[in-house]
């Protein structure tokens, strides 16, 4: 939460934060999953190219489980 705080913008520290991320993990870490979750928060970020737009949604898991790639 001290980036969140820094910038006193959700937005902005969450797409700092998965900004981060990427660039700290490599894409086969990440697994398809499902369950059930309360929302916590829905923000657009750009793609690479800046023009495609991404939705991500965050949220805290009540109950999760792996599942199978649709």
């Amino acid at each position: 939460m001290r980036i969140v705080y820094q910038h006193r913008n959700f937005a902005t520290g969450l797409r700092m934060t998965v900004r981060l991320l990427d660039e700290a993990f490599v894409p086969e870490t990440a697994a398809w999953m499902r369950g059930y979750a309360r929302i916590t928060s829905r923000t657009d970020l750009h793609g690479n190219g800046g023009e495609e737009k991404v939705r991500l949604v965050t949220a805290t898991p009540l109950y999760v489980e792996y599942a199978p790639q649709p």
